[in-house]
């Protein structure tokens, strides 16, 4: 699969890159709930709309890269795995 898309899958196994990310985490975690109640927002249906609306295109805003090539590199799927979609799923579920 790695050579039908042209990627290189690269295994990350230092202790940094991995603190790195929980850092990342839970830094959006923490200034998620702070930005809520800044906006004074304390139920799900209001957090839902603000994450929507504000914070995410925000978020993206600063910290969204984008792509160097913009064609879609999914790929069809086969007979074979259109005929097992339901059990597969089911048996990622159990």
């Amino acid at each position: 699969m790695e050579r039908d898309l042209g990627t290189k899958i690269i295994h990350v196994y230092s202790l940094q890159v991995k603190g790195r990310c929980r850092i990342r985490f839970n830094n959006f975690q923490d200034r998620l709930v702070k930005e809520l109640r800044l906006a004074n927002i304390s139920d799900i249906k209001e957090a839902n709309k603000f994450l929507e609306e504000v914070f995410i295109p925000r978020f993206s805003q600063r910290f969204g890269i984008k792509p160097q090539k913009r064609k879609d590199l999914h790929q069809k799927l086969t007979k074979y795995e259109l005929g097992n979609l339901e059990s597969d799923l089911l048996s990622s579920v159990l």
